[in-house]
């Protein structure tokens, strides 16, 4: 009975991820069919940017929470800490440069309204990352489910009654940031019994997890970004990030998985069971390759389906649908890899891996024409090194892990 309830309990994090998803999908279907594609671009590119803070800030500070207070089973009375500010400064200082420099050529708007929106998305994904850590840490699954499926059911719901009503697209750029209203949804403060010392961890963890974060994201979410850059067509910019956004679903879903998966990581570090990162490590290949079959599932029927559900018919060709599919599948990949590294406590061999790869994509990036097809390309390379980079000598670096 102990075991079936334990399973049951497990399954509402994937299952909240899942809603989570929809919600997503939902979002971006609703809002994109009420506007059109022209008046969609500054949208796709909030959604973008949100897109991008979620997986730099608050990935970043669901594994600080995480890593501090996993193993006591203590939920902290403080709000956020240093070392969960720390991403939030490396992504909001860049950001702001770009967003108002380049305001009327990301966004298609000489309103600044967008880019002080588009400077509430790492305010308000550390807002709800830290309470994903949190209720991660203290174990409560309940908690941290409802969180994670209620961001974005919030946005679907109220962009269904915008479309409704007919609303501007400033007003679906505030059903965005209505979303990260469920982060005040906290778990109270408690404690338990200290059974193992906290995982040590290297100077600059944190910075190195943001760093690469911001790397690793930033290929998944930045090919609408640049090519409304290099002034691509309004409708192009819009079809590419509808169609992205639905490919990036399993991504999402990988990324809802992070605060359960880190607190079993670091668990596991702390006790010393090395022999269940080897199994967990398999397990990141079996479902790399259910992600790639579904993949080119998704590539084949992309024009078929997906393209059409948006208005987007006709503007990515087929081989643009199988590139998007390889992005993805790099990305989670990549992604399992990341938790894993972040479970040693090791930020600088993680810097320096993906920092390697997003040198070689730079490099490609600044030597091809900037057209959909060349760019994805140019992408899925720099993910591919990332796949190289990050696998190589792990299995040496977590047998040497300081967390042992």
């Amino acid at each position: 009975m102990h075991t079936r309830t334990l399973l049951s309990s497990e399954l509402w994090v994937p299952l909240a991820s899942v809603i989570a998803g929809l919600g997503a999908f939902g979002f971006i279907a609703i809002s994109s069919r009420s506007l059109g594609l022209d008046d969609y671009v500054p949208i796709g590119q909030l959604w973008s940017i949100w897109a991008l803070a979620f997986a730099v800030v608050s990935f970043t500070s669901q594994q600080t929470v995480v890593r501090g207070h996993v193993i006591r089973r203590e939920v902290p009375r403080s709000f956020v800490t240093g070392d969960e500010l720390l991403p939030l400064v490396l992504l909001s200082i860049p950001l702001a440069v770009v967003v108002f420099v380049w305001n009327e050529q990301i966004f298609r708007s000489g309103s600044y309204w967008w880019p002080f929106l588009a400077m509430a998305m790492p305010f308000g994904t550390l807002l709800s990352g830290t309470t994903r850590g949190l209720w991660a840490a203290s174990g409560r699954l309940a908690g941290l489910s409802f969180v994670i499926a209620g961001e974005n059911v919030i946005r679907v719901l109220g962009a269904a009654v915008l479309a409704a009503t007919g609303a501007p697209a400033p007003w679906f750029a505030a059903a965005i940031v209505a979303g990260f209203a469920i982060g005040f949804f906290r778990p109270s403060s408690s404690s338990g019994t200290r059974r193992w010392p906290s995982p040590p961890a290297e100077p600059g963890l944190a910075a190195a997890t943001a760093a690469t974060s911001l790397m690793a994201h930033a290929s998944q979410v930045g090919a609408p970004v640049l090519l409304a850059l290099h002034g691509a067509d309004a409708r192009e910019v819009s079809a590419l990030f509808a169609v992205l956004a639905i490919y990036r679903a399993p991504y999402q879903l990988a990324l809802g998985l992070v605060p359960r998966i880190a607190a079993m990581q670091v668990l596991a570090f702390a006790e010393g069971q090395q022999l269940r990162q080897a199994v967990r490590l398999r397990g990141l290949a079996g479902l790399a390759l259910v992600a790639m079959l579904g993949g080119f599932g998704a590539a084949i029927l992309g024009e078929l389906v997906v393209s059409p559900l948006f208005g987007a018919a006709g503007i990515l060709s087929d081989i643009d649908h199988l590139l998007g599919a390889v992005l993805v599948i790099l990305g989670i990949g990549n992604l399992g890899l990341t938790v894993l590294r972040v479970a040693t406590g090791r930020g600088l061999p993680l810097l320096v891996r993906r920092g390697t790869a997003a040198l070689v994509g730079v490099v490609l990036l600044a030597a091809i024409s900037h057209d959909i097809t060349t760019v994805l390309l140019a992408l899925v390379v720099m993910e591919g090194s990332a796949s190289l980079t990050l696998s190589l000598g792990a299995d040496n670096e977590w047998q040497a892990s300081p967390t042992t």
